[in-house]
């Protein structure tokens, strides 16, 4: 799971302002924008890539390779960019890929298939781009519960809805842990 944080400067230090862990996006600009800038500050360390980490590990659980479903809020340019960009990324790394929205998946015996006309298949490994809280507004029949069971390699799984939520500061106080970043 990949959670993307905006932190702000504050009168007290740093804080953390937001969390997206659910489906974070920037994967592209994470990748070249430190490359641009790079040569302008030579004395700073900048970290690898996003994409090319999530490949290397789905290499690590797919050695064989196979067939990756990007699954993603399809009537959104925004959400399309950043799945055609990671996509690339596993096309060179030898795996085939389709682009398809959460509604196009099909559950069955632990197998996951793609039902995308010219896309369908059985899918090997499942990138998400998808909301999982709008999830409860897909048809049931498309068996989007199976997304929290899937025993296929997944990316994002949708246990990272716990940290999404707007609403963790409420319960802070009652967890009982030093969290004087996020304060």
């Amino acid at each position: 799971m990949y959670i993307y944080l905006i932190a702000l400067q504050t009168e007290n230090g740093w804080a953390v302002s937001e969390v997206n862990s659910d489906v974070p996006g920037g994967f592209s600009e994470t990748e070249s924008l430190p490359r641009i800038v790079s040569k302008y500050f030579h004395d700073k360390t900048f970290f690898g890539n996003v994409g090319e980490s999530l490949l290397k590990a789905f290499l690590q659980l797919l050695p064989n390779k196979g067939r990756i479903a990007f699954v993603y809020a399809t009537s959104y340019s925004d959400d399309r960019q950043v799945m055609l960009y990671l996509s690339q990324i596993f096309k060179n790394g030898g795996f085939e890929c389709v682009l398809i929205a959460p509604d196009h998946l099909r559950w069955d015996n632990n197998k996951v298939y793609s039902i995308a006309i010219d896309q369908k298949g059985v899918i090997d490994g499942i990138v998400r781009f998808f909301p999982i809280e709008w999830m409860r507004y897909l048809p049931e029949s498309s068996g989007w519960k199976n997304f929290f069971s899937t025993k296929i390699p997944s990316c994002n799984h949708p246990v990272s809805i716990l940290t999404q939520s707007k609403r963790l500061p409420l319960v802070w106080k009652n967890l009982n842990l030093n969290l004087n970043s996020w304060e």
